[in-house]
């Protein structure tokens, strides 16, 4: 009987195969969306703790006003509960790629060593390359979109436009060895810097000996006590908190030790200041002395130089008279050889003319001589031999003898005459050379006289041109004297004044400040907690009105199962089956369903949502694979829920059957008796109507429970599709609203000092300059607001000039988009998310905290629409009303006219070369932060929107399915009646639409409530969904409803097809 009864039941799941797998895939979805949702926070904190663990992020980091020491270090290590202590070293420097383009870098000096062992607090995890091995290596951070230039066996080069870069690092050029991750970079969100342009492009990490200090920045700390304990949880918290006591005690002695050492350090210094001081005062002294020496030297240098020229000029005036004598002795002497010269040319002259006339009488007589001489010889000739001659030619002959004889003669004295006149002119012409080469030696005396006294002008000139310039050096050297001697005594007496300064300043070194963080502090940490726990936020609510909505249609099915299978349960009674057998046969079929849904919807779920949930964040973090964990309380709860409730339905519908006896039970039950419906008693309307309509009227009003199950799981399927699509146009709505609408400004530039620096003319030309169109003055400061019921964080912001924030910032209703006013004096506003959370309104008075934790009570005057963080927009009278004191205006709002990231760097850049610029915040990369992490957000509102469509499909074909089983036997009527397929078709499924229409328009009004309850549920304190649902949203869910509905429709004409008209027809007997 036992094989029969559950051959029976294996029978039956075939049988109705559709309905099992109905039950089947709602309590999959069901529970697997539940236990999916609710288990994606714990296994990403889980996830993230162990790649905490074993990456060895630290609890603890602390930071101090003067840096640690070894001894910081140390005795941080020992102290209680503290099992590992390591420091570091971090500054921020602009990096040159091998392309030329600069971006700023984080650089971190760590131990490589201990990176490489593994045994680092922070390790980082190699992902390609090696570690360091030389100074002159580093690792690069692994971003999204890495730069171009980063990659290993690339160069890095610190930019010269770094300040004291010399002092700063040991090695200029890096080479990129490695490419790493890092849990404590595990967010793509950087801090701020405050050089370049202010974004931190790229993370460094080098060998710690090539930051040249000799302190170290921070110090890293593990604890004991939280090793296994989950981060994120209220248990870790409280116990790093412990440790943060006592480090905070402990912080309160050893801040001494390194004023201590700052002191020591500083004192020698001094010392050595102090004795380079008097070896330097001794040194000029000295030089001033020897200067001084010079000065007198050099003063009779000139005395001496006075009177030599003083002579030389004497001597030239001598000189000059003296050549003027000779010049007149020489001449005359000239003269008077040139006039003996010319009497003895003159004589000369004489004595040659009568030379020539008695050589020319000569040579006359000779000539007459040698004329005769022939007839003279002829006659010697004749007397020689003998031969007689006259006496005429006797007396021819001695007269030619005798003038032979006076010829002879006179030819002497013509030669001796000759020999004298050339005696004579050899001395003329020596006498001309002699009087020639006179005047020569004269003229060259005098030349040279001349000469000489010119270069004794010069001479005299120059030396007095040496005296004048050695007059003016003496000036000079004196006046340098005395301006040397004033300046060396004026810094000597700085010196000495900064010694004396630095005396001062070593007796007024004021205690340094220990800061402990947690991780509390760290970007990546905070932005990943708070992810998650929005990621719990929307799991908390929307999946139970998931789990509600296959729930109750769970209940429907098998409620209606027991009611089809009445005639089963009266005969199993009739043949002497207990109340425990019959009823056992539906809850095992129930219980088959549920448990094997619930297995696979916990096996998929577990698996699914947070796999598809970890990848969504993945855009925003640097994340390690996702650990899957069975989490039973929440396996166990939605399974058990579902399956319990589902078994007590089929209890209380099989125990409701089981009262009636088995006669009855093997009966139909009797129809409910006919009523005439609201639309018969409008004729009008009524007569109009074709047959098939009115049975369609009067079946959707006959059949209630029918009607109601219906549009109530229609109604939820589309409140949860509205619900996903309104999540999604609330999450939009921030970025526009808030950055487009609400804040008009685009940048703000945090001062390092007061809002009065802006009188400081670089400041001041800066932000005058054509970059800005309107800047405003602002004192902004964390803080807190409280009344009776919530106490949270806040952010005071008071206005230089109360009359134009409004010009920076719009302050409105939401609703409305009313003014919120600004003018008064005492005005107060605060953003509606603070209002909510406060439960105060305009005209209640609320407790504002500020940062150095002064209290005081402020009337609310206003509150404004906001959706990214908390404000209370203040006056300066307010404030000051309030604390005592006058706002510092520390930053300032300012609308620029860079458009581009290309114009936005150069204007940061150029702002960050202000010594008392601090920082520079665009509202387009805030926006770009805030847009990626809704990315990762509008991922899981995609997800909730796909599980409420696939609810959707699963319940209209559960809910139509039964609707046919129901009523099989009308419908093989109409069948036998001679309806065409179509026309059977519509006979069904216009009821089906009609309630699908009705339910739809449920659930879009539903789907208000529901989305406004989910948003506030889902909103965490610093950001404020939007309230709205966009009219595409309400469209999409109401056409996607129908959508299912028709396709639901399409799918179930087999079944109509397939309906068994002689089975149906007969008879139950």
């Amino acid at each position: 009987m036992k094989k029969t009864y559950f051959k029976n039941i294996w029978r039956e799941i075939r049988g109705s195969i559709s309905r099992f797998l109905a039950i089947f895939c709602i309590t999959a979805l069901g529970v697997g969306f539940l236990a999916g949702l609710l288990s994606t926070t714990p296994d990403m904190r889980y996830s993230a703790d162990a790649y905490y663990d074993n990456t060895r992020l630290m609890d603890i980091r602390l930071l101090s006003t003067m840096g640690f020491c070894d001894e910081d270090i140390t005795a941080v290590a020992e102290t209680e509960g503290i099992l590992a202590a390591e420091g570091g070293r971090s500054v921020d420097l602009l990096v040159e790629l091998e392309d030329g383009d600069t971006f700023v870098a984080r650089v971190h000096g760590v131990d490589m060593d201990a990176q490489r062992e593994g045994s680092a607090i922070n390790q980082v995890e190699l992902l390609e390359g090696r570690f360091p091995e030389n100074p002159g290596e580093c690792l690069v951070l692994l971003e999204k979109v890495p730069l171009s230039g980063t990659e290993v066996g690339k160069s890095l080069t610190f930019s010269a436009d770094n300040a004291d870069l010399e002092d700063t690092v040991t090695e200029t050029e890096l080479t990129v060895t490695g490419i790493v991750s890092s849990s404590y970079y595990m967010s793509l969100e950087r801090e701020q810097a405050d050089i370049g342009n202010g974004r931190l492009s790229m993370i460094l990490f080098v060998p710690i000996e090539l930051l040249n200090y000799d302190y170290y920045t921070e110090i890293y700390a593990l604890t004991e006590n939280t090793a296994q304990l989950q981060a994120f949880t209220d248990e870790y918290q409280d116990a790093v908190d412990i440790e943060v006591e006592r480090l905070e005690t402990l912080a309160e002695t050893q801040v001494n030790v390194r004023r201590d050492q700052i002191i020591d350090e500083a004192q020698q210094e001094l010392d050595e200041a102090r004795e380079e001081y008097e070896t330097q005062k001794a040194d000029a002294e000295r030089q001033l002395e020897e200067a001084w020496q010079e000065i007198l030297n050099a003063r009779a240098e000139l005395a001496a130089g006075e009177r030599d020229l003083s002579q030389a000029r004497i001597d030239l005036r001598d000189g000059r008279a003296e050549l003027e004598q000779r010049r007149v002795d020489g001449q005359a002497q000239l003269d008077a050889s040139a006039a003996e010269l010319e009497a003895g040319e003159a004589e000369y002259q004489a004595g040659l003319a009568q030379y020539e006339e008695n050589r020319t009488q000569l040579e006359a007589a000779r000539a007459e001589l040698d004329a005769a001489s022939e007839q003279i010889e002829q006659i010697r000739v004749l007397i020689a031999a003998g031969m007689p001659v006259s006496e005429e030619m006797q007396a021819a002959v001695d007269q030619y003898d005798a003038s032979l004889a006076e010829v002879e003669a006179g030819e002497a004295q013509l030669e001796e005459a000759r020999l004298l006149l050339e005696q004579t002119r050899t001395q003329l012409d020596e006498g001309q050379a002699a009087l020639e080469q006179g005047r020569i030696d004269y003229e060259n005396g005098i030349a040279e006289a001349e000469r000489q006294l010119a270069q004794a002008e010069r001479d005299i000139a120059s030396g007095q041109a040496e005296l004048e310039e050695g007059q003016a050096q003496l000036a000079e050297g004196e006046a340098e004297y005395e301006s040397s001697s004033a300046e060396v005594e004026e810094q000597l007496l700085d010196a000495e004044y900064q010694i004396r300064d630095a005396e001062a300043a070593i007796a007024d070194i004021e205690t340094p400040s220990w800061y402990v963080l947690t991780r509390e502090a760290n970007v990546a940490y905070v932005s990943f907690e708070s992810n998650a726990e929005k990621v719990a936020n929307i799991a908390r609510v929307f999946p139970f009105f998931f789990f509600l909505v296959a729930l109750l249609v769970t209940l429907t099915t098998m409620t209606r199962m027991v009611e089809e299978q009445r005639t089963q349960i009266g005969t199993l009674k009739a043949l002497g089956y207990s109340r425990g057998a019959i009823i056992l046969k539906y809850m095992l079929y129930a219980g088959i369903a549920g448990v094997l849904g619930s297995a696979v919807g916990l096996a998929i779920g577990l698996c699914l949502f947070p796999a598809v949930i970890w990848n969504a964040y993945s855009i925003m973090y640097t994340l390690p694979d996702l650990i899957f964990r069975l989490n039973p309380q929440y396996a166990l709860v939605s399974s058990l829920a579902l399956i319990l409730c589902a078994q007590g339905a089929t209890l209380m519908a099989c125990l409701s059957s089981l009262r009636e006896q088995p006669a009855l039970l093997m009966r139909p039950r009797a129809p409910k008796a006919g009523k005439r419906i609201f639309l018969e008693k409008i004729p009008f309307i009524w007569r109009r109507l074709k047959f098939t309509h009115k049975v369609t009227a009067r079946n959707l009003i006959r059949y209630k429970k029918r009607f109601f199950m219906t549009v109530i799981g229609v109604a939820g399927c589309t409140a949860l599709l509205l619900t996903g699509l309104g999540l999604r146009d609330s999450i939009n709505d921030i970025v526009g609203k808030q950055f487009d609408e609400l804040w008009l400004y685009n940048a703000t530039v945090v001062l390092r000092h007061d809002g009065d620096d802006q009188n400081d003319f670089r400041v001041q030309r800066l932000l005058e300059g054509e970059d800005f169109e309107s800047t405003l003055a602002v004192h902004s400061e964390a803080g807190h607001a409280q009344t009776d019921s919530y106490r949270g964080e806040t952010t005071l912001f008071i206005p230089r000039e109360q009359d134009r924030l409004t010009d920076f910032i719009v302050l409105r209703e939401r609703v409305g988009h009313e003014p919120v006013a600004f003018d008064d004096e005492d005005a107060v506003v605060i953003t509606e998310k603070l209002s909510l959370r406060l439960g105060a309104g305009a005209g209640d008075i609320i407790e504002v905290e500020n940062a150095d934790g002064e209290r005081a009570e402020v009337t609310v005057t206003g509150v404004t629409e906001n959706y990214v963080q908390s404000f209370v927009y203040m006056t300066a009278h307010a404030y000051q009303s309030a604390f005592g004191d006058e706002p510092e205006y520390t930053s300032v709002l300012t609308v620029t006219t860079a458009e581009t990231d290309e114009q936005r760097d150069d204007l940061a850049t150029r702002l960050l070369s202000a010594s008392n610029i601090a920082g520079v915040q665009f509202t387009a990369t805030t926006q770009e932060s805030f847009e990626e992490m809704l990315q990762s957000i509008n991922t899981i509102v995609a997800v909730i929107i796909v599980s409420a469509a696939a609810l959707a499909l699963v319940v209209l074909y559960n809910l139509t399915n039964i609707n046919i089983a129901e009523r099989e036997k009308e419908l093989a009527t109409i069948k036998v009646l001679g309806f065409t397929r179509q026309e059977v078709a519509a006979y069904i499924f216009r009821e089906t639409n009609i309630l699908a229409f009705f339910g739809t328009l449920c659930g879009l009004v539903l789907g208000i409530y529901l989305h406004a309850f989910v948003v506030q549920t889902a909103e965490v304190d610093m950001v404020m969904f939007g309230r709205e649902i966009a009219p595409i949203s309400y469209v999409l869910s109401a056409v996607l409803t129908m959508a299912f509905a028709l396709l639901i429709n399409l799918v179930m004409r087999r079944s109509l097809a397939r309906i068994n008209m002689v089975e149906s027809l007969k008879a139950p007997e």
